[in-house]
């Protein structure tokens, strides 16, 4: 709770997203065009405050949260363990095939996979619900909510300056796809200059995912915007990666391949311009 409400959102900043909440789940169709357009022209601020009605994270709270889930895995790991000795003690330590293998694993993972289960639904849940209440109040139970509506604004908005907040919601699962519709149309415009629009957390693990997923030709067209932000920001970090994804022959991926060759040459390039012992110096860092 202290990650979130460290930002102390102003009394002013809270009425103007209930107002804009409102107008999205109006009957009148001027009035949720009004609202979209809010939301459009929004500042990075508010938007992140709007984003926090829903599943939005700062860096601090993601990491808590993976935290706590990896130690959620271990007791889950944990739990399962007893089963397994309770079963062997009563079937005896030998085991004559591989069915009673697969059956005395099943049954001794069945708990921990419950309890994983349980915790990640039930902790995802009320922390979300927790975090809604800590920043707008009990009165927030009764906000009629759209998501859908959000997220349908989302995918037109078309400032740079947003860019941070789109880049962490990116990484939400209900609104990954149509951010991702905006990311493909500022990704491909930034410049070197641009660099100060970045979350560069939110940056590294947005090229991350989708330089993994070229490789299943999941989400391409996001993925070859990632490729021409790369390129354009001169970001050496994914030289290898990029490298590795020009490799790839199936005819399905042929404008992801095409996008990280000119990628690959750009930042080959970048190293090449910086004089022979720069260069070699580049070229082992990277």
């Amino acid at each position: 709770m202290s990650d979130v409400q460290a930002f102390h959102w102003r009394t002013d900043q809270i009425e103007r997203i209930r107002q804009v909440i409102y107008q999205l789940a109006s009957a009148a169709v001027e009035e949720r065009r009004l609202a979209e357009e809010t939301i459009r022209q929004m500042d990075p601020d508010d938007l992140r405050l709007l984003l926090h009605l829903f599943d939005y994270e700062e860096p601090a709270e993601m990491a808590h949260r993976r935290r706590v889930n990896s130690w959620a895995g271990v007791m889950a790991y944990c739990l399962g363990i007893p089963p397994m000795y309770l079963l062997m003690w009563f079937q005896g330590t030998s085991l004559s095939g591989w069915f009673e293998i697969f059956t005395l694993c099943s049954a001794a993972a069945y708990p921990a996979w419950v309890f994983w289960l349980a915790w990640y639904k039930g902790y995802g849940f009320l922390r979300s619900r927790a975090i809604r209440e800590g920043i707008f109040g009990a009165e927030v139970r009764r906000w009629p909510l759209h998501p859908i509506r959000v997220s349908d604004a989302l995918a037109t908005v078309d400032d740079l300056a947003l860019l941070p907040v789109l880049l962490r919601a990116s990484l939400s699962n209900w609104c990954r796809v149509s951010v991702g519709r905006s990311l493909k149309r500022l990704l491909p415009r930034l410049t070197e200059a641009d660099r100060r629009y970045l979350d560069e957390d939110a940056w590294t693990e947005r090229c991350r995912i989708s330089l993994y997923r070229i490789s299943a030709g999941h989400y391409p067209e996001l993925a070859i915007a990632v490729l021409k932000g790369i390129q354009n920001l001169h970001d050496t970090r994914w030289l290898s990666q990029v490298r590795r994804r020009t490799r790839s022959r199936a005819r399905r991926l042929s404008a992801l391949r095409m996008a990280a060759e000119e990628c690959l040459r750009e930042l080959e390039g970048k190293g090449s311009s910086l004089g022979p012992d720069a260069a070699k110096s580049w070229r082992r860092d990277h």
